[in-house]
């Protein structure tokens, strides 16, 4: 599909009412609903038992939208899926790569989970990227556990005394996790912009690609 093809939302409809049809499963009333309301820049919360269809009813609205106007799918972050768990995570993804790919969209699905950061810190040299975890955790023994559960393989410090921690308060911090990108010599780079989940994996190649 060109990305100039732009749609009504009836076409898109008939497109994904096809694709339903094709999988041989019926599009429910409350599905369209949800479309359709999502369509019209409504907010709402769902409430369905499990296997009842609402992640359809929540996921196609968004392939109705990108559907409508293809240039749409490649303007930077779309959607952010939370599930509670990692497997339920790697098979939202494949569904929503296979979605993706029935409709011919240009969208890029990804899963990120708490391990994004290992595996970002394994990924670099050390020579080009550090970690300086410092903790807010007022009770010392409760940080001494966490580290021991985490185990995480970075430089970890600990600060104490909560929000009223000295550093915390210095960097101005307004919650956690708080993230600042400090370049070789010590400016910083970026505040609290970058995310382990969302962009310090690119954020890092072009800073590293500029030296």
């Amino acid at each position: 599909m060109s990305k100039n093809n732009t749609r009504t939302y009836e076409q898109a409809l008939s497109q994904v009412s096809a694709w339903f049809s094709q999988k041989d499963w019926t599009v429910f009333d409350f599905q369209k609903e949800c479309w359709q309301a999502v369509s019209q820049g409504h907010d709402g919360l769902l409430h369905a038992p499990t296997g009842s269809g609402k992640t359809h009813a929540l996921w196609m609205p968004h392939i109705l939208r990108w559907l409508q106007n293809p240039e749409a799918s490649d303007r930077g972050l779309q959607l952010v899926w939370i599930t509670p768990l990692k497997a339920l995570a790697k098979d939202m993804e494949r569904q929503f790569q296979q979605t993706v790919q029935d409709f011919n969209l240009s969208v890029r699905v990804e899963r990120r989970t708490g391990e994004d950061m290992r595996r970002i810190y394994a990924r670099f040299d050390r020579s080009d990227f550090e970690i300086v975890g410092i903790s807010t955790e007022i009770d010392s023994l409760t940080w001494i556990s966490d580290i021991e559960r985490f185990k995480n393989p970075w430089i970890q410090l600990y600060g104490g005394n909560g929000f009223e921690q000295e550093t915390f308060k210095a960097y101005r911090g307004g919650g956690i996790p708080f993230y600042i990108l400090v370049n070789p010599e010590g400016l910083i780079e970026r505040y609290n912009d970058v995310r382990p989940t969302f962009n310090l994996e690119e954020v890092l190649e072009e800073a590293i690609d500029s030296k």
